[in-house]
């Protein structure tokens, strides 16, 4: 996890560099305390809520997906709208008979 959490501060700080934001206007953007984000860029966080990722995605202006795959807390093929859209195209064909 230390490895995945560590890819993940790289990847924010890129983003960061090139949206061209400081470290604390990211901070304020996003609305993650400077310390909980430093802890996140710099891998020393042990866990990271996945509320702060979606804040932070939003800041940067990137789908939150990105971070929970990096951090492993989705797979790279989980993708939750495709999913709801499949399972609402089985429910209407169910329903109009047409399994």
């Amino acid at each position: 996890m230390e490895e995945k959490i560590k890819e993940l501060g790289l990847y924010i700080d890129e983003l960061r560099q090139q949206r061209n934001l400081g470290f604390n206007q990211l901070a304020k953007k996003s609305g993650v305390n400077v310390k909980t984000l430093n802890e996140i860029m710099y891998g020393k966080a042990r866990r990271i809520n996945p509320t702060y990722l979606i804040q932070l995605a939003k800041a940067l202006r990137v789908h939150y997906k990105e971070f929970y795959w990096i951090i492993g807390y989705l797979l790279p093929e989980d993708d939750i709208v495709e999913n709801k859209k499949e399972k609402n195209f089985n429910f209407i064909n169910s329903k109009i008979g047409n399994n």
